[in-house]
């Protein structure tokens, strides 16, 4: 099955072409099957008072490329095959990490190493955030459609990903 980015989904068909698909994954992006082409959309992100914040693109290599609200490219993680993530900024340089454990939690880092703090995530997808200390920083919820919302510790909305 070959995947077609959201920038190649020209090749589907032409404008005003009705074409039919199976959505095939929700996860941090949206899979849908049409006809054995798979096209991937990205999520966008929202700040707590509903504007446009930017959007993530992930290539077939987990990769993530980060855009900010005008489309400027902002930086990339680089996710290996045990989930653990290295951050890099526009430039290219390097800014920290996230290592996963067998249960998928994970650890965070800056650029020199330092442990930043922790998230855990339930089996329904809800993560909760930490920080060096061990205080709680805030929490994030998944529903069933895979848009996920982000609180601070207080509870207050922040923001979300859909």
């Amino acid at each position: 099955m070959k995947v077609i980015l959201l920038e190649d989904v020209k090749s589907l068909g032409k404008k005003g072409d009705e074409i039919e698909g199976i959505i095939t994954q929700v996860t941090d992006q949206i899979s849908i099957n049409f006809n054995g082409k798979e096209v991937k959309l990205l999520k966008s992100y929202y700040g707590a008072n509903g504007a446009y914040q930017g959007r993530a693109s992930k290539d077939n290599n987990g990769n993530t490329s980060y855009y900010d609200a005008s489309g400027r490219y902002q930086g990339r993680g680089s996710t290996d095959r045990n989930g653990n993530t290295g951050y890099y900024d526009a430039s290219g340089r390097y800014t920290g990490r996230t290592s996963r454990d067998a249960n998928g939690n994970a650890s965070h880092y800056d650029a020199s190493g330092r442990y930043q703090g922790r998230s855990t995530t339930d089996a329904n997808g809800n993560t909760s955030y930490y920080d060096a200390s061990g205080r709680y920083q805030g929490r994030s919820t998944t529903d069933r459609n895979g848009n996920t919302s982000y609180y601070d510790a207080s509870g207050r909305y922040q923001g979300s990903k859909r």
